[in-house]
C-alpha cells in the first residue's frame, strides 16, 4: 500500500490514481476467469473449504470422547471372585439421585468375607443387617470400557467438571487465533498465513492423540482451536477475494456447509470406531495434505494490489488464464517508483506505538454515539446467544437421552439446508423481520422442551432439530445484518470484535451443558431458549437495513438515524 501512494505522489496529484484503474481492471479479469475456468473455480473451492470439514470433526469430536460411562468403585476382592460389573455396583455402591456422584461412594462392607460367597448369597446376607457402614469415597475407579478420555484421566466425581474444559480449551484457540491470523494474514499474506497455520495444524491434530497428561492434552487442544481457525478463516478470506460476481455469493455461502460435512463423516467414523484415540488419528490423517496446498492455492491478487504489488497480482492472474493481457502502463509505472527512495521518506509512516493503538481506537469508537452503542451491544449479546446455542445444541444429545451417533449425523444433514433458507426468506422480508422469526422459533422451540416428558425422544429430538435449524439459519442473516449496521469507517472492527463474541460464546456452552445439565435434564435447552427470546427482544430496536444505503462515516449514520426521529409520526 505504502509503495502505491509513492506511485500516486511521483506520477501527480492531477493523474487518475492508478490502483483504482488497476483494481477495476483485476476485478473484470477475474469475474471472466470465474465465468469461464469453472474447474479453476471448483478446485480453489474445494481446497478451501477442506479446512472447515475438518474443523467440524475435530470441534464436534467432543461428543464422542466424553461419555456416559459412569464409574465405579474398585473392590479388588469381589473382582477377583469374577463378580460382574452390575453385581460389584449393586453390593458397593449407594444409590444416588445425581448423575455427577454416581459411583463416587462405596460401602465399608467386608468385602473379602462377602467374596467368599456368591452374589446371590451376598445379597440375602447383607439385607439382614439393618444398619449399613459407612460410606467412603473412591480412590480408585474402573469403567466399563475404557475408550472415551473420561476413563482415561477419571474426569468423574470431583473432576466432573474438568471435562468442559476439553471444549473450552478449543473455543479458547479459536478466540486468540482468529485474532491472530487475522493480523498474519494481512502482513504476510492469505497463502502464507495459511501454510502457517496447516503446520500448526498437522502437529496438534497428532500429538492430542499421543498426550499422557490431561494438562498436556488442554493445551494441544487450545493449539488445534488456534490453528483450525487460522487455517478457516484465512481460506475463507482467500477465496472471497479470488471470486468475483455472480459466483461469488453461491461459493460462499457453500463454503459454510463445511462443517456439517465434517460432522457427518465424524458420525459414520465414531460409529464404527469407539477408542477416542484411533478416532483422533483418524481425525487427524486428513491434516498431512494441509501444507501441500501452498502449491495448489494462489495468493490473493487482492491482497497484492492492496501492498502495492500490482506486478505480482497479474502475474497470479496470468497463471491462472495466460491469455490475460497486463494493463499496458503497468510495468512503466512500477518500474519509476522504487520502494527505497529519498520521496519515500516524505510519505508519513505510522509508529508501532500508533499501529498499536488503532485497532484499540476504532474499537471505542464503536462507543462513540448512543446509536452505535446500542448496535454494537445488541451484536455482541446476538453473537454470544448465537453461538452459544448452535454449539450447545450439539453437545446436549447425551441430556435428551438420544442416540448420540444419529443426533450428530442429522444435526450435520439438516445443517446443510439451513443455509440455503436465508435466500428465500430474505427475498421477501428485511433482515430485521427475518431475525425475529427465527429467534422466536428457536426460543419457543427449546423452552417447549421444558414441558415434555424425557420419555419422549423422538419428540424432543424433533423440537431439538428444529430450533438448531432455525438458530443456524439466523447466524447466516445476522452476519449480513451486522455489516450493515455499521459505516465503513469501522465495519470491519465491528465484525471482527462480533465474532470474537461468538467464540465466549462458544467458550460458555460446554459448561452450561456440562455443570447443568447433570440437574436436571432439560435446564441447558431452557436456558438456551432464554437466550434466544432475548435476543429477539434486542433485535426490536435496530433498524431495517434492507434495500438501505450503506453508511461510510458515523456522521452519516447519525444524521440518518436523527432524520428518521424527526420524521417519525407522534
Amino acid at each position: 500500500m505504502e509503495s502505491a501512494e509513492v506511485a500516486l505522489k511521483l506520477t501527480g496529484s492531477h493523474e487518475e490514481d492508478p490502483r483504482r484503474k488497476w483494481k477495476s481492471q483485476l476485478d473484470s479479469v477475474l469475474e471472466n476467469i470465474c465465468n469461464t475456468k469453472r474447474k479453476w473455480l471448483w478446485l480453489v473451492f474445494l481446497v478451501t473449504a477442506s479446512p472447515g470439514i475438518l474443523n467440524g470433526m475435530h470441534i464436534t469430536s467432543y461428543v464422542f470422547f466424553v461419555d456416559n460411562n459412569p464409574p465405579y468403585c474398585h473392590i479388588p476382592a469381589l473382582e477377583k471372585a469374577n463378580w460382574t460389573v452390575e453385581q460389584i455396583r449393586n453390593i458397593s455402591s449407594p444409590i444416588t439421585n445425581s448423575a455427577q456422584d454416581q459411583g463416587c461412594w462405596y460401602y465399608d462392607w467386608n468385602y473379602d468375607e462377602l467374596a467368599e460367597k456368591s452374589f446371590e448369597e451376598s445379597k440375602e446376607f447383607l439385607s439382614m443387617i439393618k444398619a449399613k457402614p459407612d460410606v467412603l469415597p473412591c480412590t480408585d475407579y474402573r469403567y466399563e470400557n475404557y475408550n472415551s478420555v473420561i476413563s482415561e484421566w477419571d474426569l468423574v466425581c470431583d473432576r466432573y467438571y474438568y471435562r468442559s474444559n476439553i471444549q473450552a480449551s478449543y473455543a479458547l484457540g479459536k478466540f486468540f487465533g482468529a485474532s491472530f491470523f487475522g493480523i498474519i494474514a494481512d502482513k504476510i499474506g492469505r497463502k502464507s498465513s495459511f501454510t502457517l497455520a496447516a503446520l500448526c495444524y498437522v502437529a496438534s491434530a497428532f500429538l492430542s492423540a499421543a498426550s499422557s497428561w490431561f494438562c498436556v492434552f488442554l493445551l494441544i487442544r487450545f493449539l488445534l482451536g488456534f490453528a483450525g481457525v487460522g487455517c478457516y478463516s484465512t481460506a475463507y478470506t482467500l477465496l472471497s477475494e479470488t471470486m468475483v460476481g455472480s459466483s461469488k455469493t453461491w461459493v460462499c455461502c457453500l463454503f459454510n456447509a463445511s462443517y456439517a460435512v465434517g460432522m457427518i463423516i465424524l458420525s459414520f467414523l465414531a460409529n464404527h470406531v469407539q477408542y477416542w484415540k484411533t478416532l483422533q488419528i483418524l481425525m487427524s490423517i486428513p491434516t498431512i495434505i494441509l501444507p501441500f496446498y501452498y502449491w495448489l492455492l494462489p495468493e490473493s491478487p487482492q491482497w497484492l494490489l492492496s501492498k502495492g504489488r500490482p506486478v505480482e497480482a497479474w502475474d497470479v492472474v496470468r497463471k491462472i488464464d495466460s491469455t490475460v493481457v497486463p494493463p499496458a502502463d503497468l510495468p512503466r509505472l512500477y518500474c519509476q517508483v522504487p520502494i527505497n527512495t529519498d520521496e519515500s521518506s516524505t510519505v508519513p509512516r505510522k509508529s508501532l506505538y500508533q499501529k498499536l493503538l488503532q485497532p484499540l481506537s476504532e474499537f471505542v469508537s464503536m462507543f462513540s454515539t448512543p446509536q452505535l452503542t446500542l448496535r454494537t451491544l445488541v451484536c455482541f449479546y446476538i453473537w454470544f446467544t448465537v453461538s452459544a446455542v448452535y454449539f450447545g445444541l450439539v453437545m446436549n444429545g447425551n441430556n435428551f437421552s438420544i442416540d448420540r451417533f444419529s443426533y450428530i449425523l442429522l444435526n450435520g444433514i439438516l445443517e446443510i439446508f439451513s443455509y440455503a433458507l436465508p435466500v428465500p426468506l430474505l427475498s421477501v422480508c428485511g433482515r430485521k423481520a427475518a431475525s425475529l422469526y427465527l429467534f422466536f422459533f428457536t426460543g419457543a422451540g427449546l423452552i417447549s422442551i421444558l414441558f415434555l416428558p424425557k420419555t419422549l425422544n423422538v419428540v424432543i429430538l424433533v423440537v431439538a432439530l428444529f430450533s438448531r435449524f432455525c438458530v443456524t439459519s439466523v447466524y447466516v442473516i445476522f452476519a449480513l445484518y451486522t455489516s450493515e449496521l455499521f459505516p465503513t469507517a469501522i465495519r470491519n472492527t465491528a465484525i471482527g470484535a462480533s465474532i470474537t463474541m461468538s467464540h465466549v460464546g462458544t467458550l460458555v456452552s460446554p459448561y452450561i451443558v456440562d455443570i447443568l445439565g447433570p440437574i436436571k435434564w432439560y435446564i441447558p435447552s431452557t436456558m438456551f431458549g432464554l437466550f434466544a427470546v432475548f435476543s429477539m427482544i434486542a433485535v426490536l430496536p435496530l433498524p431495517e437495513t434492507k434495500n438501505q444505503p450503506l453508511f461510510s462515516t458515523v456522521e452519516e449514520m447519525n444524521e440518518e438515524a436523527a432524520s428518521r426521529t424527526r420524521t417519525r409520526p407522534k
